[in-house]
């Protein structure tokens, strides 16, 4: 006698979804940001606003997202954060859970990465020495030049099988072996055709997340003459990968900017669904990003190195 097949519903299925444990920035309005809307029922209003919950953030199995911005907005610490939090959060709740960071720049590094635990250990009360855990769980590589990158890309899904408790992999940044001026454009389309590849069975074939930050230049339009500043020019902040290196990958895709009055800002450029919030304000201290405390609340939260920029 055969087993009946069992199905589920749609909605069965995106509620399942949206309970599933994600990874956090440390930022409530920036995982609002990044989440999905949740299921709405018919009677439930369309215009109803979105609150950040407890639950929101990237995904555990399988999600990508690329944090874009200009240099110095906080896309190295953000990435970071996502990092420390994923391990406090394993670590706390007895998971079983692992980080692999990858530093292309120099500005990911190990001692960053490790006054940061502490001092999330210190402003959270965690018990001493927490933060020696926490970092024992986080694999770490420095990249410092192209074929370094090719090699580790062609290695990555094989090292991930032989490493099955990595759930995350963060990489600052994708872009700084791929802008070098003396690759022809040829070699750097095979380079962004094999990130594309190896990122694919990373992502469908492991279920293992990957946050990549990306650089972006500045590109003038309108030229009038050898002055930048010239009143006819346009400038562009624009991504240095090109368009369309993620195609297939179904990215969520984040912009990092300051706004006419300094504050630092993200915008939602691209998601696989509609999400929670299309903008969100954050702040940057030296735990990572964070949300504008309320007025009451300013005195009871200062963190020391406050406003620290990546």
């Amino acid at each position: 006698m055969s087993t009946p097949v069992q199905s589920q519903s749609a909605v069965t299925l995106l509620l399942q979804q949206s309970t599933k444990p994600r990874f956090k920035s440390g930022s409530t309005a920036l995982d609002a940001l990044i989440t999905p809307q949740p299921f709405r029922s018919d009677e439930q209003e369309d215009d109803q606003d979105e609150e950040p919950t407890r639950n929101d953030g990237l995904r555990q199995d399988g999600a990508l997202l690329e944090i874009m911005g200009p240099p110095g907005i906080g896309k190295t610490r953000m990435c970071m954060s996502y990092a420390l939090n994923a391990r406090f959060q394993a670590v706390d709740q007895d998971i079983d859970l692992e980080v692999l960071v990858i530093d292309s720049q120099g500005s990911l590094t190990p001692q960053l990465i490790c006054e940061t635990a502490k001092l999330v250990e210190t402003h959270n009360g965690y018990q001493d020495n927490l933060s020696q855990e926490v970092l024992s769980g986080i694999h770490y590589r420095r990249i410092y030049e192209t074929s370094l990158f090719v090699a580790f890309l062609n290695t990555l899904p094989a090292w991930l099988e032989q490493h099955p408790l990595v759930k995350l992999v963060v990489i600052d940044t994708l872009t700084a072996n791929l802008r070098l001026t003396t690759l022809d454009w040829s070699v750097k389309g095979m380079l962004i055709k094999l990130v594309n590849t190896t990122f694919a069975r990373v992502l469908r074939s492991l279920n293992v997340s990957i946050i990549v930050t990306n650089q972006m230049s500045m590109k003038l339009s309108g030229f009038a003459g050898a002055q930048a500043t010239h009143p006819d020019n346009d400038a562009l902040l624009v991504p240095t990968l090109p368009e369309g290196w993620w195609e297939g990958l179904n990215p969520t895709r984040m912009v990092l900017y300051y706004d006419y009055d300094g504050s630092r800002k993200a915008h939602m450029m691209m998601a696989p669904s509609p999400t929670k919030l299309e903008s969100a304000s954050f702040l940057m201290d030296a735990l990572g990003p964070c949300d504008h405390p309320a007025p009451s609340t300013i005195e009871k939260h200062e963190v020391p190195g406050a406003n620290v920029p990546s």
